[in-house]
């Protein structure tokens, strides 16, 4: 109880002030929040963000696993993407309530003159952004970096969007989701001896220009860690040294002479191009051609050998490939249903969105 009976003139001021914020609770300040970079480096925040925007080159890769944890609907506020993302993706993680419909959707190369109008407390970049983070740092918006292109890194960087939408337990549960596949498929393959394991050459097509070439992925590139941990040998691995994707000819193709083709393609052809490959009277040379082991990759919204959160998928699909007799009871269908709920979609919602979607070799 508040009173001021037997207050002195002297204490009236205090009294009235006691009146004034009696039975008022103070709302404690949020704690500052450290987040740790791609690199190690620490991220020092006064306060945690509320205002979060994805930019950069493969911002999508940053969206689609920021959606993993609900809590993004209530911060991400703008992201820069292709026309994909601004409509198939978007629609996609709108109706599963992990974006906003306010979220505004910014086209190819960004700089601090558009993203600073909407306020953003915290952007996130992949690594390869760093031009664009020290630009956002001249006008004192923070950039948090993340790499997201190996199993390893996304163990830890999920942990690290854990603490940031403060949801720990979730991020570890996404970790031990992402641990468990793995684990699984190394177990089945412990004993494979090195002369059972298929020469592998995954193929990029590409069409741009009017002409059809391939390119093979980078050595370190998560692509190449999927044909490794599915048990194949990537045939590319030691011939390529570049840092991107490496147009290859058919003529070295013709000398790898790889046991398996598997091809990618990230426009909404690449069953034909599977297709064109297995007709093609100089690829039909190869063993793989010969032996009907040329298969397309498989895709929904992104086709699932790239570093998003769907590479768990793309490793029991290439694992089951390459191995049908260790993985025979491993059911693909199965897989999906168990990735997608990460996005709080139930089995009849997954049947009804995801399944029209697929596309590929993925049965």
């Amino acid at each position: 109880m508040c009173e001021l009976s037997g207050l002195r003139p002297a204490l009236l001021y205090a009294g009235i002030m006691a009146i004034i914020f009696c039975g008022i609770t103070a709302t404690a300040q949020p704690p500052p929040l450290t987040l740790t970079n791609n690199d190690g480096r620490e991220l020092r925040l006064p306060v945690p963000p509320s205002r979060i925007a994805v930019a950069g080159r493969a911002s999508f890769v940053i969206v689609h696993t920021a959606a993993l944890f609900p809590e993004a609907r209530d911060r991400l506020v703008a992201a820069v993407g292709s026309r994909q993302l601004r409509d198939e993706h978007l629609r996609f993680l709108e109706a599963a309530g992990r974006l906003p419909p306010s979220l505004v959707i910014l086209d190819g190369e960004v700089g601090p003159e558009q993203l600073a109008p909407l306020r953003p407390d915290l952007v996130l970049l992949k690594s390869v952004s760093v031009r664009l983070g020290d630009a956002l740092a001249k006008v004192s918006i923070p950039a948090l970096y993340f790499d997201l292109e190996t199993p390893e890194q996304y163990e830890r960087e999920l942990l690290t969007l854990g603490k940031l939408f403060g949801n720990t337990p979730r991020a570890e549960a996404l970790a031990g989701y992402y641990r468990e596949r793995r684990t699984r498929v190394a177990a089945r393959l412990a004993d494979l001896p090195a002369g059972k394991r298929p020469r592998v050459l995954l193929l990029q097509a590409s069409t741009r220009g009017g002409t059809l070439s391939f390119s093979v992925p980078a050595a370190d590139w998560i692509q190449t860690r999927l044909v490794e941990m599915a048990g194949g040998v990537p045939v590319w691995r030691e011939a390529i040294k570049g840092s991107g994707w490496t147009v290859v000819s058919l003529e070295q193709a013709a000398v790898w002479n790889p046991n398996v083709v598997l091809v990618v393609d990230y426009g909404e052809g690449n069953t034909e191009m599977a297709s064109l490959i297995r007709a093609d009277r100089t690829w039909q040379k190869l063993d793989a051609v010969k032996n009907g082991k040329v298969w397309t990759f498989p895709r929904d919204l992104v086709t699932w050998d790239q570093p998003d959160p769907r590479w768990a998928l793309g490793l029991m699909w290439t694992a089951k490939r390459l191995h049908p007799e260790r993985f025979a009871e491993l059911d693909l269908w199965t897989e999906v249903m168990a990735f997608y709920q990460w996005y709080g979609l139930t089995e009849s919602e997954i049947t009804e969105q995801i399944k029209p979607r697929l596309r590929g070799d993925w049965r």
